[in-house]
């Protein structure tokens, strides 16, 4: 008797063991039909790492179903996954293990499935695991399916890699004209499997999210703004004084200041655009120089001049830029861009003098030297009254706000006597402008 009481607690305990496994593995879900309606019900889901063709649900009625792929467009378990009925078209060879072909496979088969859904958006990320290996699709409608191909070869102990669907979603990415240098980055580090690919579906799921922002960007191509920073005059060449050549100036630093005009031109993203500035600049610089010039015939023949002269500079310029710019990354919110323009500087006032002493000892047949002593101010300042430039910039956009660096090429500001060193003047700027309206 005692033997039948235990014989009887292990069946009826290994009946409940059962039942409650069996009722662990219902988990809450869904089903579709395939006029669309959704069906709530419990789904009998063991592994949601595989491509079921078949699942058993239990209704709401409690009454149990096993539906086919020609019973459902699709089903869903609550915190789990998402399955959508759809054909594929796949290649069959391997990309895993041991049993790799020699050349890349060609060979496709088709067969209707359910995708697990691993992104939605308007770019459609879809999984299968197909011949023991995971197989990649994206979709736009949920009713065409694209492959995202990869492929495996080894011969000779060479693995060898066809990393198509970097080449696809490269060009998905080129098409919303989001392919920048971050973007390219990703898709060649890609590896193939859900969490790489669906970080670069997500990207293009948010083109509809800023393709509003994008038409509004094109809907006014001008844009006025006005900028101000510090500017290093340079002043690279020599110079003539009153007496002679090779004089320099320090450079110089200054504040400069003006407004720009951009029109951005509505193709390709508003990457090119044209500017004219007209700026503000004030400088001045000086310096000094002690030196003697001597002439030796003869112990009594020979003269010398001892000099001192004062340079001093001060100019106003008013600077007219036209300029062409491309911006390297239009789609990030930080836009690095490059500028080439030409520069009109116009001399507004201003000059270069010098403030000058000298003694002149002169010996002429033995006799005791004769000292002549000059001095006075001379403006040096005299030709060019306009400077013509190459500029040259390169800064990034934020928002309303841009930083740029710029270059003037140093060009003649004046031509002194006919064969004598001329005065150059060159800038490198930095630059902070604000668009006021955009």
């Amino acid at each position: 008797m005692n033997t039948k009481k235990c014989l009887l607690f292990i069946v009826s305990f290994l009946i409940i063991v059962i039942s409650l496994s069996a009722q662990k593995s219902l988990k809450q879900g869904y089903y579709l039909k395939p006029t669309g309606d959704t069906i709530s019900c419990k789904i009998n889901f063991r592994d949601s790492d595989k491509n079921p063709d078949h699942i058993e649900v239990v209704l709401d009625n409690g009454n149990k179903v096993t539906l086919g792929l020609q019973d459902a467009a699709g089903f869903g378990v609550y915190g789990y996954a998402d399955y959508l009925k759809g054909k594929v078209s796949y290649h069959t060879a391997h990309n895993t293990g041991s049993d790799l072909p020699e050349q890349f496979s060609d060979n496709v088969q088709s067969q209707e499935v359910f995708l697990k859904i691993i992104k939605n958006g308007r770019y459609h990320l879809y999984e299968a695991k197909l011949l023991g290996q995971y197989y990649y699709f994206i979709s736009t409608d949920g009713k065409q399916f694209d492959e995202l191909l990869y492929r495996v070869k080894q011969k000779d102990m060479v693995i060898s890699e066809d990393k198509s669907y970097q080449n696809y979603l490269r060009g998905l990415l080129e098409k919303e004209g989001m392919l920048d240098q971050r973007m390219t980055n990703m898709v060649n580090s890609a590896m193939y499997n859900s969490n790489d690919i669906g970080k670069l579906v997500d990207h293009l799921n948010k083109t509809k999210k800023t393709e509003s922002n994008k038409s509004s960007n094109h809907q006014k191509p001008f844009s006025f703004e006005v900028f101000a920073g510090p500017a290093l005059n340079l002043f690279p060449t020599g110079f003539t004084g009153v007496y002679d050549g090779g004089n320099h100036f320090k450079s110089a630093l200054s504040a400069t200041g003006g407004v720009n005009v951009n029109y951005r031109f509505a193709s390709n993203y508003q990457r090119t655009s044209i500017g004219i500035s007209v700026s503000v600049n004030n400088f001045q610089s000086s310096s000094t120089r002690n030196d003697s010039i001597v002439h030796f015939f003869s112990q009594n023949s020979n003269n010398k001049r001892i000099y001192s002269e004062d340079f001093s500079m001060k100019f106003t310029m008013l600077n007219l830029n036209l300029s062409v710019s491309y911006i390297l990354n239009p789609q990030s919110p930080i836009k690095s861009y490059v500028r080439v323009g030409l520069n009109n500087g116009l001399v507004l006032s201003g000059g270069v003098t010098s403030k000058y002493t000298s003694a002149y000892y002169i010996v002429a047949n033995g006799n005791p030297p004769i000292v002549t002593n000059e001095s006075g101010t001379k403006n040096l300042f005299g030709g060019t009254k306009t400077i013509l430039s190459l500029s040259i910039a390169t800064g990034v956009t934020v928002k309303r706000s841009r930083v740029e660096v710029s270059w003037v090429m140093p060009s003649d500001i004046y031509v002194a006597d006919p064969g004598t060193a001329s005065l150059k003047v060159g800038m490198v700027g930095l630059l902070y402008y604000l668009t006021l309206s955009k």
